[in-house]
C-alpha cells in the first residue's frame, strides 16, 4: 500500500485548524460549523514508485463543514494542473525479488467520514515516453464512509471523447468494487457512445460492453445495445492483479451485416475473438478467431485461426479465410532469428464475384513479410487472368513481383505488368486497350521509378514514358522528374527535371515542369496541392480544407493535336494549321479562392472531320479570348468567340464561390449576373460538329441575368428565322422553321414554334421555369397532317394535340395522335439469337437497366379504321411489312405508365397477307387485344388460303407469353392433309419424296410434340426410312436428320441444315448395350465414343 507523508500531513493540518478554530470560538465542541480554510499550499509533488505525480494551481480557499454525525465536508477543491509522468524503465528502481503472491491488507482504515461535494481539475496531463495525453475540465466528488468508498467523475474532456464514471469499493480485503464508465464522442467519421460495466476486486477486475453498430445513423454510430438483434459488439475480459496478471478476453461481432463493410455486399459476419494468457512483460498470450455461422455472398464464410504472442511479440500464427472457391492462409514459418517472426501468406482467389459484387476473374498470389525491431522486409508474387473491375473497367491479366522494406538501405526491386486495359463507355463500347510496365527499384533511400504505358494494338502509336527518382527519409519524399514523353519525343517531351515533394502534412508538391508539345510549351511553375485533413479528436488537431496552389503558361500549345494522340479517332494526320492557344494563370485556394487566367488563341482553327468528303474542316474560328480572375471567392469572366459568318458569341458573368472541405461549390443562393450577346447568322456550320444532324438558318440570342443561381431573373429575346432540321440516317425532316422567345424573370416563354414537312406542319409553344430547386418544362403542340418521317422504309404522317411536361427526373406525354397513312419495315429476323436459357454473366450484364423518366399519361395513338374494300390502297394505310407480313394496321391503343411498365389498352387490327413456306395466306382476322401492362397481349388470329375446294389454315389464340396454335380447314381434314395443303399446296397422297424434309419442318413448327412426332414418323415409313426428325430452336438453325438402319448394330445417317452449312453423313456402330463409335464426315469430320446409361 502506498503512503504519501505530504497528504497525511495535509489532513491532519486540516483536522487540528478545524478543532482548534471551534474550541476558541466556543467553550464546547460545536459539531455543526462551517470553515473557510486559507492556506498557502499552491503545490505538491510526491513519487509513487514507476510515476510521479504533481498538482499545481491549487485553489487558497477551500469550504470545510463538520456535520452533527461527525463527517468532514469538503464543499470544493480545485487544482489548475494536474502532471502524472510514468518513468523511462531506466528511471524505475528494481523490485524487490517477491517469494510469493503480495498480501493485500486487511482494511483500509478511515479515521472519520470523508465528503469531497465538488472537485474540480483543470488539467490531467498523462505523459508516458514521447506521448502526452490531456485531459480537461474534470469534475468530480468522493465519499469515504469507514465500510466502503465511492468516486464519480461528472464530466472530464479527453482525447476519447466525454466521459463520466461511478465506482464503489468496499474497504475490506479483497476490497470488492462495482461501477460503470461512459465515452461518448460525438464528432469523427465513426461517432460512438461507449458504456462499460466494471466489477471484481482487487484480485480480479471483471469487464462487459455490449453496444450496437448503425454507421448511418447520428448523432452516435457506435451506441450501447438495447435489445436489437443485429450488428452487434460484444466484449467481455477477466484481468488478473496478481503478479501473473492471467487474464481472458472475447471479442465478438455478432450478425454484423456486410453491407457495412461495403453497399453491394450481402451478407452477415459472425467472428469471434478469443484471447487467454499472462498480461506481465514476457507473460504469453493465446488469441483464436472463428468466423462461426458467417455467410457472403450467399456463401458460407470460413474464418479460422490462432496465434501466439509474448511480451507483445508475435510468435506463431495460422489463419484460414475460405469463401467458396476463394481461400486466404497466413502462417509463421521458420526464421533463424526468434525476434523477427515470418509471416508466409498465400491467395488463390479464383471467382472474385463471390468477394465483391463489380469484380470479376482470377488473383493468385504469395508472399512472406519479416518483421524486425527496425521495421519490416516482405516479397511477394501476384498475378490475375480476365479481370472486371468497377466504372466498366477490364484487364485481360496482370503480374506484380518484387521485394519492399520500411528500412531505408533495404533493396527495393518491384516489378508489375499490366496486359490490355481498357474501359466500357456507357454505349457499351471499349476503349481501344493499353499494355502498361511499371518498376521501382533501389532502396528506400534512392530509388527510381520507371513508367511505360503503350497501346496493346500495333496500329496504334500511343506511348508514354515516364521516369522518377526519388528519396524518403524523415517521412518526407523528395523526387525529380527525369523524363515524360511519348515513345518517339514527336508529340511531347520534358524539357528538363522537374522537382517533386511530399509530406503527410504539406501534401504535394511540383516545380519548374517545362513541357515541349509540338512546337509549343506548358510551363508549370507550381503546382501544390494538400488534401484535406479531418479533425482528429485523439490528438486534438482541427480540420483543414483542401489546399491548392498552381501558376504557369501555355506557349503556342497545340491542343488538338494532344487530344488526336490521346483519343485518335481518325487515322488521318491533322492539318498544320490546326487550333494553337496561348494561356497564363495563376490560382490559389485556402480559405479562399483567388488567382486568374488568361486564354486565347494563338493561331490555327478547330479541325473537324469530314467523313462524306474525307478530308478535315476548320469551323473558322478567328477570335477566341477568355478571362476568368477571383478576388475573395469573387469570381468573374468574360469570353468572346468569333468565326467569320458563322458565329459571334460575347459572354460575361459574375458570381461568389464558396470553398467547401475538399473544393469548391457554387451555391443555389449564391448572387449571380450575366450578359450574352449571340449571334450565329447561319447554323450550317454545326454539320461539322454533328454529322449526322443538318440544320440551317439563322439564330440570335440577347439574354441578361440577375439574382441568385437558382432563382435568376431574366430579360433577354430568342430569335431563329429559316431554320431546318434533318436527321436523313432516321428520315427525320423539318424546314422553313419559326421560333421566338422572350425572357422575363425566372422564365423563358416559347410564344412562337413553327416547323413544316415534306407535307403538313408543326406549330407550338411552352414554357421554361427555372425553378429554385428544378426546372420546369410544361408545352403543347399541335401536328395537321406533318409527315414526321421521310426514309424510304419508314414515314409516317400524322394529325393531333399532345402535352408534354418536363422536368430533371421525368417527362409527361398526354394527349392524342391520329395516324394518317405510313410504313413501317419490320427488321430482317436472320441474326442469330441465343435462348432464353442461356444467361452471359459479367459485372455490366447483371446491373440492372435505369428506371425509365417517360410517363404515358391518357395517351391515344388512332391508326384509323379497317380497310372495308379488299384489296384496299396500301397508300391511304399505315401499313407494316417485312418478316413476310404485309398488313394494314388499324385500331385505337391508350397508353398510360412508365415506359418500362407500359400499360395498353385498346384493339390493334391487322389487314392484309402473311406469307409463310413459300405460300400467302390471306389475313381474315387480326386482332392485338391490349389490356394491361405490356406484353400482356391477346390473340386472336386467322390466316387462310384456298387450296382448290379446301379452305386450310392457322388459327391463334391465347397470349403473346402463351399462344395457343391451331390448323384449320374447311371442310374438316387430318392435321396431315392440313400441313401438305398449307404448305404445299397438295394434299399428302400426292407428296413426292422431294418435298418431305420442307413438310417435316413445317410439322415441327406447326403442329404440338405429340402431332409432330407422328406425321414426322408416317413421313419417314412412306420414303423407306427408318427415322426423320427436326431439330432446331428456330427458322433459322433448323436440321434434317434420316436414318436407315441396316442391321442390329449398324445405322446409317445423313443430316443436313435447311439454313447453313451444314452437311453430314454419319455411320452408328454399337459395340455394347452401352458403347457406340460414331464417325461423321462431311462439313464436319470427327470419330466419337459414346456411353450411354438411363435413369430409372
Amino acid at each position: 500500500m502506498l503512503r504519501m507523508p505530504g497528504l497525511n500531513y495535509l489532513c491532519r493540518l486540516m483536522l487540528t485548524t478545524v478543532l482548534c478554530l471551534s474550541l476558541v470560538i466556543t467553550p464546547q465542541i460545536v459539531w455543526a460549523a462551517n470553515v473557510l480554510l486559507v492556506t498557502s499550499l499552491k503545490e505538491f509533488e510526491t513519487d509513487l514508485g514507476n510515476a510521479t505525480i504533481k498538482v499545481d494551481g491549487i485553489d487558497s480557499h477551500m469550504k470545510l463543514g463538520v456535520t452533527p454525525k461527525g463527517e468532514l465536508n469538503v464543499t470544493q477543491f480545485s487544482a489548475r494542473q494536474v502532471t502524472l509522468r510514468f518513468k523511462p524503465a531506466a528511471e524505475v528502481p528494481p523490485s524487490v525479488p517477491s517469494t510469493g503472491q503480495k498480501q493485500l491488507p486487511q482494511h483500509i482504515h478511515i479515521p472519520l467520514p470523508f465528503h469531497l461535494l465538488s472537485g474540480h481539475i483543470e488539467r490531467l496531463t498523462i505523459i508516458q515516453g514521447e506521448e502526452t495525453t490531456d485531459i480537461t475540465h474534470i469534475q468530480f466528488d468522493l465519499d469515504a464512509e469507514p465500510d466502503a468508498m465511492q468516486f464519480r467523475i461528472g464530466n472530464a474532456d479527453s482525447p476519447w471523447g466525454k466521459i463520466s464514471t461511478h465506482f464503489q469499493m468496499q474497504n475490506k480485503a479483497p476490497f470488492s468494487l462495482n461501477g460503470w464508465m461512459d465515452i461518448q464522442q460525438a464528432v469523427g467519421s465513426l461517432p460512438y457512445h461507449l458504456r462499460a460495466n466494471l466489477s471484481g476486486d482487487f484480485t480480479r477486475v471483471n469487464l462487459t460492453a455490449n453496444h450496437h453498430y448503425q454507421p448511418q445513423t447520428r448523432p452516435f454510430a457506435i451506441i450501447p445495445a438495447n435489445q436489437q438483434n443485429t450488428d452487434i459488439v460484444e466484449l467481455s475480459a477477466s484481468i488478473g492483479l496478481d503478479e501473473h496478471r492471467t487474464s481472458h478476453f472475447q471479442f465478438h461481432l455478432k450478425q454484423l451485416q456486410a453491407r457495412h463493410i461495403h453497399p453491394q455486399l450481402a451478407g452477415q459476419m459472425d467472428l469471434n475473438i478469443v484471447a487467454d494468457g499472462n498480461l506481465t512483460e514476457q507473460g504469453q498470450i493465446m488469441v483464436k478467431v472463428d468466423a462461426g455461422n458467417s455467410r457472403l455472398q450467399a456463401q458460407p464464410l470460413m474464418i479460422r485461426g490462432q496465434a501466439a504472442l509474448q511480451g507483445g511479440q508475435l510468435m506463431q500464427l495460422d489463419l484460414l479465410a475460405q469463401l467458396d472457391k476463394n481461400t486466404l492462409t497466413i502462417h509463421t514459418s521458420p526464421s533463424s532469428k526468434p525476434r523477427e517472426p515470418r509471416l508466409a501468406w498465400q491467395a488463390d482467389l479464383l471467382d472474385l464475384t463471390q468477394l465483391m459484387p463489380g469484380f470479376a476473374g482470377q488473383v493468385k498470389g504469395r508472399g512472406e513479410i519479416v518483421q524486425a525491431d527496425d521495421g519490416f522486409k516482405t516479397s511477394y508474387k501476384v498475378s490475375g487472368q480476365q479481370l472486371q473491375l468497377p466504372n466498366a473497367l477490364s484487364l485481360t491479366g496482370f503480374e506484380a513481383h518484387g521485394q519492399a522494406s520500411s528500412q531505408a538501405q533495404s533493396s527495393i526491386e518491384n516489378h508489375v505488368t499490366l496486359k490490355e486495359l481498357s474501359q466500357q463507355d456507357a454505349q457499351g463500347i471499349a476503349s481501344p486497350p493499353i499494355d502498361a510496365e511499371i518498376n521501382l527499384s533501389g532502396t528506400l533511400a534512392q530509388h527510381q521509378l520507371r513508367l511505360n504505358i503503350r497501346d496493346a494494338d500495333p496500329i496504334l502509336h500511343r506511348n508514354l514514358l515516364l521516369a522518377v527518382n526519388g528519396s524518403w527519409q524523415n517521412a518526407l519524399w523528395q523526387g525529380q522528374l527525369t523524363q515524360l514523353q511519348d515513345a518517339d519525343a514527336k508529340i511531347f517531351q520534358l524539357a528538363k527535371s522537374a522537382s517533386m515533394r511530399w509530406q503527410s502534412e504539406s501534401g504535394f508538391q511540383l516545380q519548374d515542369l517545362d513541357l515541349h508539345v509540338g512546337d509549343g510549351q506548358l510551363q508549370l511553375s507550381q503546382w501544390r496541392y494538400r488534401p484535406a485533413t479531418p479533425a482528429n479528436p485523439v490528438t486534438q488537431q482541427a480540420a483543414e480544407k483542401v489546399q491548392l496552389q498552381t501558376q504557369g503558361r501555355l506557349n503556342n500549345f497545340p491542343i488538338q493535336a494532344l487530344i488526336h494522340w490521346l483519343i485518335p479517332a481518325q487515322t488521318e494526320p491533322l492539318p498544320t494549321e490546326h487550333l494553337r492557344l496561348s494561356a497564363q494563370w495563376d490560382w490559389t485556394l485556402d480559405s479562399q479562392l483567388n488567382g486568374n487566367l488568361h486564354l486565347q488563341r494563338n493561331s490555327g482553327d478547330w479541325q473537324v472531320y469530314d467523313q462524306t468528303n474525307n478530308a478535315w474542316q476548320g469551323l473558322g474560328i478567328q477570335t477566341l479570348v477568355a478571362d476568368i480572375s477571383s478576388h475573395n471567392n469573387r469570381l468573374s469572366m468574360q469570353s468572346t468567340i468569333q468565326s467569320s459568318g458563322a458565329l459571334d458569341l460575347q459572354f460575361s458573368a459574375n458570381t461568389v464561390v464558396t470553398p467547401t472541405f475538399n473544393g469548391l461549390v457554387i451555391e443555389k443562393a449564391a448572387p449571380v449576373t450575366a450578359q450574352l450577346k449571340a449571334n450565329l447568322p447561319q447554323l450550317g456550320w454545326l454539320t461539322k460538329l454533328l454529322p449526322d444532324i443538318q440544320p440551317s438558318g439563322q439564330l440570335s440570342v440577347t439574354a441578361q441575368a440577375n439574382g441568385t443561381l437558382s432563382r435568376p431573373q431574366l430579360q433577354g429575346e430568342l430569335q431563329g428565322k429559316s431554320l431546318s432540321f434533318q436527321i436523313p440516317s432516321q428520315g427525320v425532316w423539318l424546314e422553313q422553321g419559326q421560333v421566338h422567345a422572350t425572357m422575363t424573370d425566372d422564365q423563358v416563354h416559347f410564344d412562337q414554334i413553327h416547323f413544316a414537312g415534306k407535307s403538313g406542319e408543326l406549330t407550338a409553344n411552352a414554357t421554361l421555369k427555372l425553378q429554385p430547386e428544378r426546372w420546369q418544362l410544361d408545352g403543347t403542340m399541335q401536328l395537321n397532317k406533318l409527315q414526321a418521317l421521310s426514309r424510304v422504309d419508314r414515314w409516317v404522317q400524322l394529325s393531333g394535340d399532345t402535352s408534354l411536361s418536363m422536368n430533371s427526373q421525368q417527362t409527361t406525354l398526354s394527349g392524342s395522335l391520329k395516324i394518317h397513312k405510313g410504313l413501317f419495315e419490320l427488321p430482317k429476323a436472320d441474326k442469330p439469337t441465343l435462348d432464353e436459357d442461356v444467361v452471359i454473366e459479367s459485372p455490366q450484364a447483371s446491373q440492372a437497366p435505369p428506371a425509365s423518366t417517360l410517363l404515358f399519361k391518357n395517351f391515344m395513338v388512332d391508326f384509323g379504321d379497317k380497310p372495308l374494300v379488299l384489296p384496299f390502297k396500301e397508300s391511304e394505310q399505315f401499313m407494316l411489312r417485312g418478316q413476310g407480313l404485309n398488313g394494314a394496321l388499324s385500331g385505337k391503343l391508350q397508353l398510360n405508365g412508365l415506359l418500362n411498365e407500359l400499360a395498353a389498352a385498346g384493339t390493334l387490327e391487322i389487314t392484309g397477307t402473311y406469307l409463310a413456306y413459300g405460300q400467302s395466306l390471306n389475313i381474315e382476322t387480326g386482332r392485338l387485344i391490349f389490356s394491361g401492362k405490356l406484353p400482356n397481349i391477346g390473340l386472336n388470329i386467322l390466316a387462310t388460303r384456298q387450296v382448290e375446294s379446301t379452305k386450310v389454315g392457322i388459327q391463334i389464340n391465347g397470349s403473346l407469353q402463351t399462344p395457343q396454335l391451331k390448323l384449320v380447314s374447311t371442310p374438316e381434314t387430318s392435321n396431315e392433309n392440313k400441313v401438305s395443303l398449307l404448305v404445299l399446296g397438295q394434299p399428302m397422297s400426292q407428296v413426292g419424296s422431294n418435298d418431305m424434309a420442307l413438310l417435316s419442318v413445317a410439322a415441327g413448327a406447326l403442329l404440338s410434340q405429340g402431332d409432330s412426332v407422328s406425321l414426322q414418323t408416317k413421313i419417314a415409313q412412306a420414303v423407306g426410312l427408318d427415322s426423320i426428325d427436326v431439330r432446331g430452336t428456330g427458322p433459322t438453325n433448323y436440321a434434317v436428320s434420316v436414318g436407315k438402319r441396316i442391321n442390329r448394330n449398324l445405322v446409317i445417317g445423313y443430316e443436313k441444315s435447311i439454313v447453313g452449312l451444314l452437311n453430314v453423313g454419319k455411320l452408328t456402330y454399337q459395340l455394347t448395350n452401352r458403347i457406340s463409335i460414331e464417325t461423321r464426315t462431311g462439313s464436319d469430320n470427327a470419330l466419337d465414343v459414346f456411353y450411354g446409361f438411363s435413369f430409372d
